[in-house]
Formats: C-alpha cells, sequence, structure tokens
C-alpha cells in the first residue's frame, strides 16, 4: 500500500461490507416509483402567443436533431462550422417547442437573433440535454 506522506484523509470513510450484508440492487420500477424524471412540457405567453416548450427529448429525437442540424451545414464539400449556431438554434425550436420556423432563412435568422424568442425558449429547456447536444455538434464539426 503507497504511503500518505501529506496524512490526507479520504472525506467520506470506507465501509466495510461484511460477506454477509450484500448490497441489494434497486430495481427500475423502485427507481420511477422513488423519483418523477422531469419530462415535462410548459406553457408559456411570449408576446402575446401561447408557447409550448419541452424540457427533455427523447433519446431517438436527439439523434435525429444532431443529424438535421448537421445536415443542414453540410455544403455538399464540406461543413459551413459558421451556420452551426444558427441551425442549432433552428432545430432547438423545431424539437423542443411548437413553433414553425419562417420558410425564408434570413426572416428565421432575424427572429432568432433579432428577438428574445431563443433565450426565453432555452430557459424552460434542461441546461445538461442541450449542453450535451451542443457538445455532440462541436464534436463532429471539428474532425
Amino acid at each position: 500500500m503507497a504511503s500518505n506522506p501529506r496524512g490526507f484523509k479520504h472525506p467520506i470513510p470506507g465501509r466495510a461490507v461484511s460477506a454477509e450484508a450484500k448490497p441489494t440492487v434497486i430495481t427500475p420500477d423502485q427507481i420511477t416509483a422513488a423519483c418523477v424524471p422531469d419530462i415535462k412540457a410548459i406553457q408559456i405567453k411570449w408576446n402575446g402567443l401561447d408557447l409550448v416548450v419541452r424540457n427533455m427529448i427523447g433519446v431517438n429525437e436527439i439523434s435525429d436533431l444532431v443529424n438535421l442540424a448537421l445536415d443542414m451545414c453540410w455544403s455538399g464539400e464540406y461543413y459551413s462550422k459558421e451556420m452551426m449556431g444558427f441551425r442549432m438554434r433552428f432545430v432547438v425550436m423545431l424539437y423542443y417547442t411548437n413553433i414553425k420556423m419562417p420558410e425564408s432563412d434570413e426572416d428565421t435568422y432575424a427572429l432568432l437573433y433579432g428577438t428574445d424568442l431563443y433565450s426565453t425558449v432555452k430557459k424552460y429547456i434542461n441546461e445538461d440535454q442541450l449542453s450535451e447536444i451542443e457538445d455532440a455538434l462541436r464534436m463532429y464539426l471539428n474532425k
């Protein structure tokens, strides 16, 4: 065993588990009975409109969202990295809200960057999930 010259003591003391006292396995049913995942949608008012914003999207939807954002940035030869922020905002609105974005990229861009719409919606989205989606997109673009 390695020596401990600084006298460091771990803040969580170890507990010996006897051979007779084996830890029990917690089942999925027990976990779901103990807590309720925060996967709800909320209705908010924005400039007189009733927006529905989902807190989280499903696992399959995450893959679809990432693929769509990447496809929208693909020029046929390379990724337009400068468009990723815009496309990310677009797909977030598509997957997390009940909003149909304008047909024109110019109009959509003006709406997503020239108003507080995106920042308002983003407040209600699970930060961890959105951050991981953004990280995944960066990972693909940095290859």
